[in-house]
């Protein structure tokens, strides 16, 4: 009994005399037995020891949350709902000693401490177990049998508090993720929330209460700010803040007061939903703080003063959940949401007047009041307005004698000039009468909510732009009727005749096809510009069209969500304000529009962003912040100095200006006098300017595209021509057919159509869309013409034909190598630059500073881009130094240029496509042509018949595996937007669109641009393996699934081409496989329970996609033509059909169940099939999540004949009745997504290192008291495991190794245990094959077949031996030849043999140079051995995603395999961000799936030819070399490792949170513990590219020594294999930058450590001439301008990130080396955001 007391005093982790501490000084308490007990039997110590370990734990958990004791008060406020007296911003600067968590005295707040002591609650629980344990014990005191059957009290003690191992490590693990992240607050409730629903049933449940517990603060705070506007906040913990730091003038109280903090966003709240809860407290807030500073009691009829949520509402009380669920919770806080931004909206629109604001800003701000500002112009002219005064008075009376004398808003504004020491806001307002003349609003609440001061000084800028475009224009007019009714006649000069037909052709098609009048006299001017007291096109076209689109949607807003209770007078006037805008445009009834009205959401955030979005377009539509505004600018200038010129001289009798053509172009002066004066002089100049910056502004307004700017170009012609008093555009007339002209005509459906004439050659630029094409021929008609009535007939019969043939037609249009992907990148650049300069980022901070900084930058980042020198990047680098000096900047700016990047990156991914799609219309051609069709011919003219083809096809099979290797920097939310950008791109280009549906697409675009700039880029929480398979299943739901049938239509119809039949319809030459959920090597947390929720996802996503294409299938298979054989298959249906009608169930809204007539044998068979799918997804979707699901229903489909078997009926009956065009149509799809997916979407392939399998062995071994296996010779192993694989009785239990005697088994072998018995319950149709990674011998293989017997699997899964190392390479024939000798081996694998060659780890180990001839070598030792037992053999190529991992072109790489390698078979890895790179849009993954397939096909039936034994002995030699001087860097020289981690950013990539798995396979050791991935990534940030090059560049220098070089030319020209090698390498050199790479060194880098890097930028530069030198080429990448344009592209986006990413590291550096210094987020965050932009900018990561 003393020993169990002993026991029992241990429990309560206190040692004693039996069992004492090893480390009494620490917190980690380990116990050790005394030496006393030598008869102790190991199977008992290691029992003690379990029951110890216990005890430990409990003394370390207890240390953790001892702490936890809160302030009385504190804890006071907690338990209390008195919200009300907290202070309102608790959390603000007033509270600096709590709000910084590191210097605060409880510095983890109140969730750490509800969490602890909710952990004290469970530490009692414990407690309390084991004084009823010993009560237990001492009562029983064990007589014979014991308690409860145990025949020891320790074995008692271990039934009795064995659990706690797992809950004290699982709450131990959960406070260490919590210290070692630093997590606070809310995050707290972020990492429970996911733990409170998987693993362990007692864990998740404790999980659960603690997340409960922690809840109750949440709760807490979350009504304290919904309900009465306040923060209670004292250790910044919520995911609001007061944002009083920084408060931007340039917006309102409302946008900055609060904002949300993106690393406290709790991960079951969405983004919305977040954004809801900061939009109802800020509504609360605002409306208190008002009544408070204004002391003003609202009227408690006013919506106002029902603003404020009650606290006992139903709906807050409807938050308060026991059992928290994320979508009821985010449906209440949107039904909050939606009642007080109801609320808001009336006070705002209703109570407040809004729209009666809106109208005064547009009479006045925007010269709404035509007569009004007509009248203010002359007067102010007139009297000579110099003061405030007198413009009071001309303000005053010209309000009388105007319409504005009703207008009561009119009061509130201010007309005023500007102090001489007030700066002025526009360089327009000095222009006005020689004084700046500014018009202001006084804003009050709520207005100020709406009208910001940026908004007010946006108003402001455009007033003066206006008014001043307003007197310039109607001065010019003037000037120019003025000079034409003069009476003097010129006597020295006569008028030039225009008669240039072809010109006029040239207007004409213009004026009659685009309806733009193309003005011919001064008279025309008139019409055109319309100023003479009319609206500019400007005003009508830009501001009044988006003012009333403003309008309407806020009035029909307002009228459909009014409640009954408002007022008649409130009513009749939004009506009538309605009315009125009607009337002042078209005067139509609005009654059609009324009857389309639908009720809007009044959303007060909507109400602010259409006002802003209204104001953007505005500012947009006038250029006023762009080139083309400095350019109007310019001319206005131009035209105020000719018209001053010419009101000074106009009364003098010997000078006018007339219309001709003289000495600069359309303007002549004329002067009865002999000489030339000095007003003359002026006016020629003026005009000689004004032409230049003519000829400017049709080259800038030329590149702006889009519909959205239709209006405006019109307008801006328009304007140039009131403005043009040189008559330069008129007299187009008088040029010479001869001499260069331009004629610009403007539509959104042209690019600005410039014909450029010199004698008989003409060129054009094509109609963008098909909409013109008619109307452009039209046009080339237009042009024929004019030139037969220019030149004669007969000339132009001959020559005619000749002019206009260079004119494409919209259809025969070529895409060119780069024009569209220009436009396209200076398209979403434009933008992104507009809505930088506009939005604050994720971090906030000033937008101006933000686009002026990044815009210097770029600039320098250019030159350097152009001009490659020391000095160029010396400047580049003082800039970033000099203009980033807080944190925030550098991560503002490193978040543009990342941005950027991936725009850019948008852009040539959708050109590709484009091309691509060009070529196979024939209209352009690729350098690398990879279609069916391309290989067919390839093929027929290397001799093989279309038979042959066929039949190789047939035997195909290719698998793409997608492993979740973490080399995807970008978060899947990002991603995803992205990809709608590459989406709306797409359809731009495919799409006949209206304009208004251009105009959607544009606006489209910016939506998803504005989006991912206010988004997070950084991944906060780490993936779980269930995270990254839901990634990878979605890019197969949202893209691959459209991309096969697509693919298999694709070559179906090259089949057709060359005269052979379709493939079968279930047919397909690509499958796909998966890791994700399956690789547990060196991955903890993929564990058996992983697995089968990972395959229960994929079960299910699958079935959803095939039920609903079985619910089209029945919409669209309506036919009653059926075969008889089909008639009688059908009719056998039709007793299902009768009884699923009389069941209640219901399972589609499409068509009805039990409706189908009999004649409709298609819909008969198809309706019971339809109900199984929908069974099978219903019961799939029920039991994800459930870790112990119930059996499946009867009709659960669970072969994937089920469904193929019907369809294949119906497709054979419909080919029989000659509907073969239905067949071939979404059934033919289906069956080939059944082909290529099968149930499962993916099959699974399990993959564990050799090792694990090897304990797991050895511990059955010693169970069975055989002696250590893992002791054993190779024979020995070989010898047991075949026994036993042959032996018919059991090895072990069943439940091995969960009996008694087994508890010694490691933690290890019972995972290995648990995943091989959840691989019997998944279904062998959902797996592939088992990976043995780091196999060496037989027995590792034999091991993994034993295991799968003793787990009980009837159908073994295929074995596949990884071979990683360069040593595990040359010996993996050898091992496979030993192997298949083992007679059972070979009876058991079918004839088949499948091996994994890892490109990764032998690169790793040996460099690129020995790890791809190793590679290519034991390729062709392994096809040998195999051919030498009649084994048929597939390679699993395990490739990465860079070029240092085997990545590249996959079409190159498998061409240039050894030759017979690969056999129509071959299974590749898809890996990290090749997945959404090579797939994650659908026509991207065409061309990919299309790739595979050619390159596939050609390497079986024509594969490359044997190389010269001179090559081969040349490759050993250098393969040898370069291994040798690889190894000799990275493991002989000491230094290294130091200076890779302190060189790179090593040390930081764990922050990014890409990937579930560790970045070593180990938690300790070097370079050789280091998994490559990182390896490589490191690296690529810095452009140096080591692990690729180094080596070759020894290897390549002997050889040069030696006098081949010519041999090396040789291998590079007649060699696939060698030339694929050179030219991956080539493409990589091209990417490094030594001075980059340098500028790490100098700015990381200890002194004496600088030395490695300079001698390794020297080799770099070395190995760069020695690759050009054997490709014969003067420049990298010479042969591939595809990829040279990507990279040229990029560089001035990406050469900024590297320096920023340095400086950061170094910040970061400094930073650790503080004593207890917090982490830094936004340094953090800056981090992950340069990493991933140098990931995006180098196409890749690891």
């Amino acid at each position: 009994m003393i020993l169990i007391h002993e026991i029992i005093l241990a429990l309560y982790g206190t040692p004693g005399e039996v069992f004492s501490s090893l480390s009494p000084e620490s917190d980690d308490l380990e116990f050790a037995i005394t030496n006393e007990f030598p008869f102790l039997h190991p199977s008992e110590k290691h029992r003690l020891y379990s029951l110890l370990k216990i005890g430990s734990l409990y003394h370390k958990l207890s240390s953790i949350v001892s702490f936890s004791n809160l302030e009385s008060e504190l804890l006071a406020n907690i338990q209390s709902m008195h919200l009300q007296a907290i202070p309102t911003t608790s959390n603000s600067a007033t509270n600096n000693a709590t709000n910084n968590p590191a210097k605060s005295t409880h510095p983890r707040g109140l969730y750490y401490h509800a969490l602890c002591e909710h952990v004290k609650l469970e530490l009692q629980r414990y407690t309390a177990l084991i004084v009823k344990v010993e009560h237990e014990i001492v009562r029983e005191n064990f007589q014979s049998g014991g308690i409860e059957g145990s025949n020891s009290p320790v074995s008692y003690l271990l039934i009795k508090f064995g659990m706690y191992t797992q809950i004290f490590t699982s709450l131990i693990n959960l406070f260490e993720i919590i210290h070692s992240e630093k997590f606070h607050g809310t995050q707290i409730l972020s990492v429970l929330y996911p733990q409170k629903t998987v693993g362990i049933t007692r864990i998740a449940t404790i999980m659960e209460r603690l997340f409960n517990s922690c809840m109750v603060i949440f709760y807490k705070q979350l009504v304290g700010w919904l309900v009465f506007g306040r923060l209670y906040d004292p250790y910044s913990e919520f995911f609001v803040k007061v944002n009083n730091e920084n408060i931007s003038l340039t917006t309102s109280k409302w946008t900055n007061t609060y904002t949300l903090i993106p690393s406290q966003k709790p991960v079951f709240l969405s983004q919305t939903a977040c954004e809801n809860i900061l939009f109802i407290g800020k509504s609360t807030q605002t409306i208190q703080s008002q009544q408070k500073e204004r002391k003003k009691k609202i009227d408690t009829a006013s919506p106002s003063a029902t603003l404020i949520i009650s606290e006992n509402s139903e709906l807050i009380k409807a938050l308060r959940m026991d059992d928290f669920k994320e979508l009821e919770f985010e449906l209440n806080i949107l039904r909050l949401k939606r009642d007080i931004g109801l609320k808001l909206w009336k006070v705002v629109v209703v109570e407040q007047r809004f729209l009666v604001y809106l109208k005064a800003f547009r009479d006045y701000f925007l010269l709404g009041k035509g007569d009004f500002f007509n009248y203010f112009l002359d007067e102010c002219e007139a009297l000579k307005v110099k003061t405030n005064a007198r413009l009071s008075l001309v303000t005053e009376f010209v309000a009388r004698n105007t319409s504005a004398m009703d207008d009561a808003e009119l009061d509130l504004f201010s007309f005023r000039i500007l102090k001489e020491t007030e700066s002025s806001l526009t360089s327009y307002d000095d222009l006005l009468f020689g004084v700046p003349i500014v018009l202001e609003f006084d804003v009050h609440w709520p207005l100020d909510q709406i009208f910001t001061k940026s908004d007010m000084e946006g108003y402001a800028k455009i007033f003066s732009f206006l008014l001043i475009l307003k007197r310039t224009l109607a001065k010019t007019q003037r000037i120019m009727t003025l000079q034409n009714t003069k009476t003097r006649k010129a006597t020295t000069t006569s008028p030039i005749k225009r008669s240039n037909a072809l010109t006029k052709g040239i207007k004409g098609g213009a004026q009659r096809v685009l309806n733009i009048p193309v003005p011919e006299s001064p008279t025309s001017v008139t019409s055109v510009g319309s100023v003479n007291r009319k609206k500019t096109g400007l005003w009508l076209q830009v501001i009044e069209a988006n003012y009333q689109l403003m309008i309407k949607k806020i009035t029909t807003a307002t009228k459909a969500g009014l409640n009954r209770d408002t007022s008649d007078h409130q009513k009749n006037e939004i009506s009538a304000e309605k009315n009125t805008k009607k009337d002042e445009t078209t005067g139509k009834s609005d009654e059609s529009e009324e009857e389309e009205e639908k009720e809007d959401e009044l959303n007060f955030e909507e109400l602010e962003s259409s006002h802003q979005t209204f104001l953007r377009i505005i500012q947009s539509g006038t250029f006023i912040n762009s080139k083309i505004g400095e350019i109007i600018f310019s001319l206005i200038e131009l035209c105020e100095r000719f018209c001053g010129v010419v009101e000074r001289q106009s009364l003098e009798e010997d000078w006018e200006i007339q219309s001709g053509r003289g000495k600069i172009g359309g303007l002549v002066v004329i002067s009865t006098g002999d000489k030339i004066s000095e007003e003359d002089e002026q006016v020629i100049k003026i005009g000689k300017e004004f032409e230049e910056k003519l000829d400017l502004f049709f080259e800038v307004v030329s590149r702006v595209d889009g519909t959205e700017f239709e209006d405006v170009k019109e307008f801006l012609l328009r304007l140039v021509n009131v403005m043009d008093f040189s008559r330069k555009i008129q007299n187009l007339g008088s040029i010479s057919i001869n001499t260069r002209f331009i004629a610009h005509v403007v539509r959104s459906d042209y690019l600005f159509v410039r014909m450029l004439a010199s004698d008989t050659e003409y060129t054009a630029v094509a109609p963008t869309t098909e909409t013109n094409a008619e109307y452009y021929e039209e046009f080339k008609q237009e042009v024929f013409q004019a030139y037969t009535a220019e030149v004669g007939h007969e000339t132009a019969e001959t020559t005619g034909n000749d002019i206009i043939k260079d004119l494409p037609t919209f259809r025969t249009f070529p895409v060119t190598f780069s024009e569209p992907l220009d436009h396209d990148v200076q398209l979403l650049s434009e933008i992104l630059t507009d809505v930088i300069r506009y939005h604050p980022g994720v971090a906030g901070g000033s937008p101006e500073k933000l686009a002026s900084i990044a815009s210097e930058i770029l600039q320098a980042s250019q030159t350097y881009t152009h001009e490659k020198t020391d000095e160029s990047f010396a400047k580049l680098g003082e800039i970033v130094r000099e203009k980033l000096k807080e944190p925030l900047d550098y991560l503002e700016v490193a978040r543009s240029f990342h941005e950027y990047l991936i725009l850019a990156e948008i852009a040539e991914r959708q050109h590709r496509i484009r091309r691509w799609r060009g070529y196979r219309r024939g209209e352009n051609s690729l350098q690398f042509r990879q279609t069916f069709q391309d290989a067919f011919d390839a093929l027929k003219e290397k001799g093989f018949t279309p038979e042959q083809i066929r039949q190789a096809l047939l035997e195909q099979n290719i698998e793409l595996v997608l492993t979740a290797h973490p080399t995807q920097a970008s978060r899947r939310t990002m991603l995803t937007k992205y990809q709608k950008i590459a989406e709306l791109l797409e359809v731009r280009d495919k799409t006949i669109l209206t304009p208004q549906e251009t105009a959607e697409i544009f606006l489209s675009v910016r939506r998803e641009i504005l989006a991912a700039w206010r988004s997070n880029t950084v991944r906060r929480i780490k993936p779980t393996p269930e995270d990254e398979a839901r990634n990878g299943l979605a890019v197969i739901e949202q893209s691959i699934w459209h991309a096969i049938p697509a693919m298999i239509r694709n070559l179906n119809a090259a089949l057709a081409e060359i005269g052979q039949d379709p493939l079968p319809p279930s047919q397909s030459l690509i499958t796909f496989g998966s890791w994700i959920g399956g690789d547990r090597d060196g991955n903890p947390f993929v564990t058996g329970e992983v697995t089968k929720e990972v395959i229960k996802l994929a079960r299910w996503r699958g079935a959803v996609l095939i039920y609903q294409e079985v619910d089209e299938l029945m919409m669209e298979l309506s036919m009653s033509t059926a075969t008889d054989d089909f008639n009688k298959y059908a009719l056998d249906s039709f007793q299902t059909v009768q009884a699923l009608a009389e069941t209640g169930r219901k399972t589609n809204w499409t068509f009805s169940r039990g409706n189908i007539p009999k004649d409709e044998p298609y819909r008969l068979v198809l309706a019971p099939l339809r109900d199984r799918c929908k069974i099978t997804e219903e019961y799939l979707s029920g039991i994800v999540g459930v870790k112990n699901p119930p059996p499946p229903p009867p009709e659960y489909i669970t072969d994937i004949s089920e469904i193929l078997d019907p369809l294949q009926h119906c497709y054979d009956s419909l080919i029989a009745t000659e509907d073969a065009i239905i067949a071939n149509g979404r059934l033919r799809d289906l069956m080939a997504r059944l082909g290529a997916f099968g149930l499962t979407l993916v099959k699974l392939d399990i993959r564990q290192e050799s090792e694990r399998h090897k304990e797991a062995v050895d511990a059955i071994t010693q169970y069975l008291e055989l002696g250590a296996y893992a002791e054993w010779s190779e024979e020995e192993k070989q010898e047991f495991l075949l026994k036993e694989l042959q032996s018919k009785r059991p090895l072990v239990p069943a439940s091995w190794p969960e009996v008694p005697g087994a508890e010694f088994v490691s933690e290890n072998v019972r995972e290995v245990m648990n995943t091989f018995r959840a691989l019997t319950v998944v279904g062998n149709d959902a797996l592939a094959a088992y990976v043995i990674s780091m196999a060496q011998y037989p027995s590792d293989i034999l091991a993994v077949q034993l295991l799968q017997k003793v787990s009980g699997m009837k159908k073994p899964m295929r074995v596949a031996p990884l071979f990683e190392t360069k040593a595990d390479l040359e010996r993996a024939a050898e091992t496979i030849e030993r192997l298949l000798s083992v007679p059972w081996y070979v009876q058991n694998i079918n004839g088949h043999q499948e091996v994994m060659i890892g490109y990764s780890d032998s690169a790793k180990d040996a460099g690129r140079l020995t790890s791809v001839w190793q590679l290519y070598v034991s390729q062709e030792e392994l096809v040998k051995t195999c051919e030498k037992y009649g084994v048929k053999l597939t390679l699993f190529h395990g490739r990465g995603g860079s070029v240092g991992r085997g990545g590249g072109p996959q079409h190159l790489a498998i061409l240039s395999q050894p030759s017979g390698t690969v056999q129509g078979r071959m299974r590749i890895t898809i890996q990290g961000e090749i997945i959404d790179n090579h797939f994650g849009h659908t026509p991207t993954a065409i061309q990919t799936l299309e790739r595979y397939s050619t390159a596939t096909l050609i390497a079986t039936l024509a594969p490359p030819e044997e190389p010269k034994p001179e090559w081969r002995a040349l490759m050993k030699e250098m393969s040898d070399i370069s291994c040798e001087a690889y190894r000799q860097v990275v493991r002989g020289t000491p230094e290294f490792t130091p200076y890779f981690r302190s060189a790179t950013p090593i040390s930081d990539i764990g922050v990014m949170n890409i990937g579930s798995r560790p970045a070593k396979r180990k938690a300790t050791g070097g370079i050789d513990t280091l998994r490559a991935i990182p390896w490589v990534f490191a690296f690529t940030q810095t452009r140096s590219q080591l692990p690729v090059w180094l080596g070759i560049d020894t290897a390549f220098s002997k050889i040069k020594e030696d006098g081949r070089i010519g041999l090396l030319q040789e291998m590079y020209n007649d060699w696939p294999f060698f030339k694929s090698l050179l030219d991956l390498i080539q493409m990589v050199l091209s990417k490094a930058d030594v001075r980059i790479a340098k500028y790490y060194d100098d700015r990381l880098v200890a002194p004496e450590l600088l030395g490695i890097g300079e001698v390794l930028r020297e080799r770099l530069q070395t190995v760069q001439k020695l690759v050009m030198e054997v490709a014969n080429v003067d420049s990298m990448l010479a042969q591939d301008p595809v990829v040279l344009r990507a990279i040229e592209a990029r560089t001035p986006f990406i050469a900024p990130i590297h320096l920023i990413q340095a400086e950061i590291m170094k910040l970061r550096r400094q930073a650790e080396e503080l004593p207890d210094q917090p982490s830094n987020e936004i340094l953090v965050d800056t981090m992950v955001v340069t990493i991933q932009g140098i990931a995006a900018g180098m196409g890749n990561t690891g």
